[in-house]
């Protein structure tokens, strides 16, 4: 174990209401950033806290270190934006990639696209790269 101190947040599960948890089921905030590897409200249950707390005491890292996605300045791109239906999006915006991606407070990939709607971050995953960059 490092020298690192590591702040561990619990909050329960039905402080989220609009989300499908469960009784007994906590999300968690690590160092300031929401633990959310399977989106953006991930739920875990006791036990699963304290294999989680049981590796950050190992010094692993609680959060899976992915590489920044690859989308260079001006590259063109389309962002989904809104609700799904079937799981497709139901409007997408097209634009370019204003500045390299940035990990956000919540530790989820992030990137500033320059759509006819201003220029605003999006999530990584929400950024399709398409043929072409800005001229």
């Amino acid at each position: 174990m490092g020298s690192k101190n590591i702040s561990i947040e619990l909050f329960r599960a039905d402080l989220w209401p609009e989300c499908s948890s469960k009784d007994g089921e906590f999300r968690l905030r690590i160092d300031g950033r929401w633990y959310s590897p399977e989106g953006k409200y991930t739920f875990l249950k006791a036990a699963a806290i304290g294999e989680l707390t049981a590796r950050l005491l190992e010094g692993k890292d609680g959060f899976e270190e992915e590489p920044a996605p690859a989308f260079p300045k001006n590259q063109r791109v389309r962002v989904h934006v809104g609700e799904c239906l079937d799981g497709l999006p139901m409007y997408c915006l097209s634009g370019f990639i204003f500045a390299p991606p940035f990990r956000g407070v919540d530790g989820r990939w992030r990137a500033y696209v320059t759509t006819p709607d201003g220029t605003q971050a999006h999530l990584c995953h929400d950024i399709e790269p398409l043929q072409g960059r800005r001229p």
